[in-house]
């Protein structure tokens, strides 16, 4: 049985999940925390963090600006 792989977009959306947390986590933030910051409801937070690639690129940017992430660094891991 063949080895199950991984495609370019599952591989980005885990890449940009684990930066998102590693730097909640950093600054000892939660999702709520970081959703008051933003305005924006936790669970839409929530939803941005678990599935990127599903929401607007400029919410993600958001994310990261507030979070003082650079979300060029996922992506390019993810190559």
């Amino acid at each position: 049985m063949p080895a199950l792989r991984k495609s370019k977009d599952q591989i980005r959306e885990i890449e940009i999940k684990k930066l998102f947390t590693a730097a909640l986590l950093d600054k000892g933030w939660t999702q709520k925390h970081l959703a008051k910051l933003l305005g924006m409801e936790p669970g839409n937070v929530s939803r941005v963090i678990n599935h990127p690639l599903k929401r607007e690129f400029h919410t993600l940017l958001r994310i990261a600006d507030k979070l003082g992430v650079n979300l060029g660094e996922a992506l390019i891991k993810s190559n």
